[in-house]
């Protein structure tokens, strides 16, 4: 199970202002478990999938609206006779704004078998197809470290480690005329400016050796094709933060979030009549399931 919104976000000042990376494995264990509450508000999957064969019944209309949403790729539909399941082309349909698919598309009804989705046999249709927001590399989180000089540079997907603090660095990038280094983090994600890095790879020759850094900075790796809506992925790193709290009284808190406060919500989930804060439940409502 993954996540539907960023360790950035929830770490925000917005949320928790937590800016020490070693609660950053509780923080998205915190973010997986709020992306599974959100699948269960709005009763449905939310994370990107492929479904297989689906069943669904016709409705005599050019109209089928699938469990699953947004539809980002249409990949079989087949229809029962009676006697056998047969494929239908798939030049003959079309996903609108996610949520439907018409069948046949204008233009293609001379060709279709059918002017309709057949309502003649229940459960008679399937359908395989992707659907659900992309959260793949959500979490990469990548960092450059800065040395006093780099004479040698390791090579792209070389191992770098600080023997001490037990943190990895997987180098995407090495600049000698800067001389840094930006990788993405492993191990137990600790990088600090006190250790020596030394390499993993034996092919990796870095000069002068050791090397200690001087500066660290860190970002999210946030790929181009993430389409995770903005209100959802608030809400479930909101959802997060409040679940960070320590449940018993006002103001007591877990990872230093006591002083962080939500204006009227209530720091604990469950003094709220329907269990969320109505600024959450609000937000569920727009992507729940739709019942037809």
């Amino acid at each position: 199970m993954s996540s539907l919104a960023r360790l950035s976000l929830l770490k925000s000042k917005l949320l928790t202002g937590i800016t020490d990376t070693s609660w950053d494995a509780i923080l998205k264990e915190a973010l997986k478990a709020a992306t599974k509450r959100a699948q269960s508000e709005v009763g449905r999957a939310l994370i990107q999938a492929t479904y297989t064969d689906e069943r669904y019944t016709g409705s005599d209309t050019n109209l089928l609206y699938p469990e699953h949403f947004p539809v980002t790729a249409l990949s079989a539909v087949s229809f029962w006779d009676g006697d056998a399941w047969t494929a239908e082309t798939l030049s003959y349909f079309e996903v609108i704004d996610g949520l439907e698919v018409v069948y046949p598309m204008l233009g293609e009804e001379s060709n279709a078998d059918y002017s309709v989705w057949p309502a003649t046999y229940d459960r008679g249709i399937k359908l395989t197809y992707t659907a659900g927001y992309d959260n793949t590399g959500w979490d990469e989180q990548s960092i450059t470290i800065t040395v006093d000089s780099l004479t040698t540079a390791p090579a792209v997907g070389d191992v770098l480690t600080q023997a001490n603090t037990g943190g990895t660095i997987t180098v995407t990038s090495a600049s000698i005329a800067t001389n840094t280094i930006t990788g993405t983090l492993g191990g137990t994600g600790l990088i600090n400016t006190s250790d020596n890095i030394t390499s993993d790879d034996a092919g990796a020759t870095m000069a002068p050796t050791p090397i200690v850094p001087t500066d660290i900075s860190f970002g999210i790796t946030t790929p181009s094709g993430f389409d995770v809506p903005e209100d959802l992925e608030y809400a479930i790193a909101k959802l997060a933060a409040l679940s960070l709290k320590d449940g018993t009284h006002e103001g007591a808190g877990r990872l230093g979030l006591n002083a962080i406060g939500f204006g009227e919500v209530s720091l604990k989930l469950d003094r709220g009549k329907d269990g969320l804060p109505d600024e959450i439940k609000r937000v569920f409502l727009n992507y729940a399931r739709v019942i037809l």
